[in-house]
C-alpha cells in the first residue's frame, strides 16, 4: 500500500523520503527493491534541497537494515547494503561529509555481520566511540549504541 501510493507522486521530498524508510522494512521483493531504488537515484540531484545534507539511498535503508539484524536475516542486510552503496550516485559528495561517512563504514561492517556477529559489534561500537571521542557524545551516537546494545543482547 505505501509503495503504491509513493510510486503515485510524481517527485519524492523530504516528507515521502520518511515514508519510504518505514516502507522499505516490508519491501522484500528484488524487483519492487530494484523499482524503489531506481526511483531513488532519480531523485539524487536534490539531495541538497532538505535542511541538511541527505545521501536518500543510505538513509533510506537503515530502519530495514537493523530490522534483518535483529531478525537474523543476513542476506537481506548484504542485499540493502549492496543497494544502497552500489550506483550510488551521490555516494562521492557523501563521502565529504564526516556524518555520512561513519554511516557508510557502518554499512561496510554490516555485511560481515553473519560471520561473526559478535565481533562486527564490537567493531561497530568502537567505530562510534571513535566518532564520540572526535565530535563529542550527542544523540547520533547514543541512538547506535543502544541498537548495538540491543543487538548485543540478542547474539550473545
Amino acid at each position: 500500500m505505501v509503495a503504491k501510493l509513493l510510486c503515485e507522486f510524481g517527485e519524492w521530498h523530504e516528507k515521502e523520503y520518511r515514508i519510504v524508510k518505514v516502507g522499505l522494512m516490508v519491501v522484500t521483493n528484488d524487483d519492487e527493491l530494484a523499482m524503489w531504488f531506481r526511483r531513488m537515484r532519480q531523485d539524487y540531484r536534490d539531495n541538497r534541497v532538505t535542511r541538511v545534507y541527505t545521501d536518500r539511498q543510505i538513509d533510506a535503508v537503515e530502519y530495514a537494515i537493523f530490522g534483518a539484524l535483529f531478525k537474523g536475516d543476513f542476506d537481506r542486510v548484504r542485499q540493502l547494503v549492496r543497494l544502497a552503496l552500489t550506483n550510488n550516485p551521490s555516494l562521492t559528495n557523501t563521502l565529504r561529509y564526516t556524518s555520512w561517512r561513519w554511516r557508510v563504514e557502518s554499512y561496510r561492517l554490516y555485511k560481515q555481520f553473519a560471520d561473526n556477529p559478535l565481533e562486527t559489534i564490537r567493531q561497530l561500537k568502537s567505530h562510534y566511540n571513535n566518532y564520540a571521542v572526535r565530535l563529542g557524545d550527542g544523540p547520533l551516537v547514543q541512538y547506535y549504541q543502544r541498537r548495538y546494545d540491543a543487538l548485543w543482547q540478542q547474539y550473545r
